[in-house]
């Protein structure tokens, strides 16, 4: 390049021997930005009230003036340009987010910003973590459809619903011979396995109106006779598709798979607001969702339930049937859609309230 500085610019040709761990670093929280307005959620980051439309008239700045302006003395390029949109309030256009170190997947459609994104936790990253293994968010048209409850509204309870797995949008297999560890949730690092989960990206796809990644992850117990990890054979495997559909309409394919243990679950905490599948009478059924003897906030037959134990008013509807659809308390305009593409012989299908355990579920 010294010697033909015009036949190899550094535009095309960039240095293999600059370190960009300063851009990357500027840029990582901005990555995490969904529809220009929230972060992605996950373990205590973010907040059940997310359930509102996102009314905010400005864009989401995780990093302020000063921080960029001395990013940028540093030599970055990217707090420059980040300066320069945050002082214009031009919105970003992160595009397809993979942080595969710390193991977050975020999809979304083009535009400035976005219409719609979708994201799942896949990593194993500690502190401040919840049972949210595959836990998947979907935001669209200036609101959120499916989200993250986030900090927990006390510690008293963290482990049996924010934490709890049974919240999120995500899968669980039980294995009857081992209990979740009793560990308060600052609990130091070498211990989280229990509680995050470990899976890594498995491959993406992109092409013109759709975008697909697919994550696996298995499950480690801890054995307290032994007083070791183990691993109990639990595999699982999940492949999201972002598809743009017509009239600006939004998809999101959500093929899940769960191999080992005793018992599996595919929990989707969805919008604030009632469910209605088409054409089916629920059935209601006594007690909760940890078992028709176990009432809210009693103690379950498994501490795998602990989080099941508080949902309650259970009805079964048909699995494998017709399409569903949740409509927001918030806004009657905000509906999901819910279709069932395939499901495993024997599988139930049930609908439950999922109210917070601080007061009264009228009052939650």
């Amino acid at each position: 390049r010294q010697l033909q500085p015009d036949a190899y610019p550094e535009s095309q040709y960039p240095s293999i021997t600059d370190d960009p761990r300063l851009d990357q670093l500027v840029r990582s929280p901005y990555d995490m930005i969904l529809l220009d307005k929230v972060p992605f959620h996950f373990g205590d980051g973010g907040s059940a009230g997310v359930q509102q439309p996102l009314t905010e008239s400005n864009s989401l700045r995780p990093l302020d003036a000063t921080t960029l302006e001395r990013a940028a003395a540093a030599g970055s390029a990217a707090a420059a340009e980040q300066l320069g949109r945050q002082t214009r309030d031009e919105p970003g256009a992160p595009g397809t987010t993979i942080h595969d170190g710390v193991g977050i997947a975020i999809l979304r459609t083009d535009g400035t910003p976005e219409r719609a994104a979708a994201g799942i936790v896949y990593g194993d990253a500690p502190w401040h973590r919840h049972q949210d293994l595959f836990d998947t968010q979907l935001y669209a048209f200036g609101r959120p459809f499916l989200s993250d409850l986030g900090y927990p509204q006390s510690w008293a309870h963290v482990g049996a619903w924010e934490g709890n797995w049974a919240t999120h949008n995500s899968l669980w297999s039980v294995v009857d011979e081992f209990e979740p560890l009793e560990l308060p949730f600052d609990t130091p690092w070498h211990f989280l396995k229990e509680i995050a989960g470990r899976g890594r990206l498995v491959r993406t796809l992109r092409a013109e109106g759709i975008q697909i990644v697919e994550v696996e992850a298995q499950r480690w117990v801890f054995d307290a006779k032994q007083l070791r990890w183990v691993d109990p054979g639990v595999r699982y495997r999940r492949l999201l598709a972002l598809v743009e559909t017509a009239e600006e309409g939004i998809a999101l394919v959500d093929l899940s798979r769960i191999e080992g243990g005793d018992e599996h679950w595919r929990l989707c905490r969805g919008l604030e607001g009632r469910f209605k599948q088409q054409g089916v009478e629920p059935a209601s059924h006594p007690g909760t969702l940890a078992g028709v003897d176990v009432e809210r906030g009693q103690e379950p037959t498994h501490g795998d339930y602990a989080g099941l134990a508080w949902m309650n008013e259970v009805t079964q509807i048909d699995a494998g049937g017709a399409p569903g659809q949740w409509t927001s308390l918030h806004d009657e305009t905000a509906r999901l859609d819910l279709h069932q593409l395939h499901v495993s012989p024997g599988t139930t299908l049930r609908t439950a309230r999922a109210t917070a355990v601080m007061d009264a579920p009228d009052r939650s």
